[in-house]
């Protein structure tokens, strides 16, 4: 027996109470665990040793338990990583 599920659309997950143990993936709601003691330890300590081996001028290393989500735009998808590399933008040579 096949189990339905809804999708839900962006409109309806901003009518959404917000809770920081959920994820939208492909328009499904996923409950995650909460993390353990020791995770943010662990992701802290994955950002130095990445720090220590990129150029910081170039490459922004951030960790956030409850941070910037990432969407995806095929069907509603909104996951937040604990540890994400963005590429650094040189404000001086924006006109």
């Amino acid at each position: 027996m096949a189990i339905s599920t809804r999708l839900i659309t962006y409109e309806q997950s901003l009518a959404m109470p917000e809770n920081k143990l959920e994820e939208i993936v492909d328009g499904e709601i996923r409950h995650m665990p909460p993390p353990s003691r020791v995770h943010p330890l662990l992701i802290e300590r994955m950002a130095e040793m990445l720090r220590e081996q990129l150029d910081g001028s170039t490459i922004r290393v951030i960790t956030s338990p409850f941070g910037p989500g990432i969407q995806r735009n095929s069907y509603l998808s909104y996951r937040v990583p604990d540890l994400a590399l963005y590429r650094a933008i040189d404000s001086g040579s924006r006109a």
